[in-house]
């Protein structure tokens, strides 16, 4: 017997806006990070310095604000999700114990169980598809987590060069240039190993 796949979503209240917000907070996402693309090229030859510091942290700051907007909406339509998900579990428990009891009745019921049968399976694909909201809005906030942490930890580090920046003779914070040195040699490493992995690869 073919399992029925439901693949749609549950259409939930307030999800209209949600996508208006969420247009208007990628926008912004987007328009910080072309800031900080400006930021970079205008500062290529002098990234350590105080004022390219100061102004990447305001975009990166930006952005940060505008991941926080859009993890504050998403985690509002991942609650509405569970609670439709649970409503409608809810529903399916109530409408089966009431079929149940209308099988156990001595009279000719078969017309009431019928229709009770269609309710059921009417909750229980509602209750489905709010399941696959529920997954939906999880894998959306798992990015921006994830998004948030990355950074998080720019930001972090961003803060450390501009402070160390401010208390240097010259205004410059020497160990960014450490940094991207270990970044260079990090990145030489992972494609040297990918070329001894390839010519191993070769030799089987």
């Amino acid at each position: 017997m073919a399992v029925k796949t439901i693949a749609t979503r549950l259409v939930l209240d307030g999800e209209a806006e949600y996508r208006a917000k969420l247009k208007n907070i990628n926008a912004e996402l987007a328009l910080q990070k072309s800031e900080l693309e400006k930021i970079q090229a205008q500062y290529k030859n002098n990234a350590n310095g105080m004022e390219a510091l100061t102004a990447k942290q305001s975009a990166l700051a930006g952005q940060m604000a505008a991941l926080n907007e859009k993890h504050r909406e998403q985690s509002a339509m991942l609650d509405k999700a569970r609670e439709a998900q649970q409503k409608y579990a809810r529903m399916v428990e109530e409408l089966k114990g009431r079929l149940a009891e209308l099988a156990g009745s001595a009279e000719d019921t078969s017309e009431e169980q019928k229709k009770l049968q269609s309710e059921i399976d009417a909750a229980e694909e509602a209750m489905q598809k709010a399941a696959n909201s529920v997954t939906f809005y999880q894998k959306q906030l798992n990015n921006t987590e994830r998004d948030q942490a990355k950074l998080g930890e720019e930001l972090e580090r961003t803060g450390r060069y501009l402070d160390e920046a401010k208390s240097s003779a010259d205004g410059c914070a020497r160990s960014i240039d450490q940094y991207g040195r270990e970044v260079k040699r990090a990145g030489d490493s992972s494609e040297q190993f990918g070329n001894t992995s390839k010519e191993a690869v070769n030799q089987l």
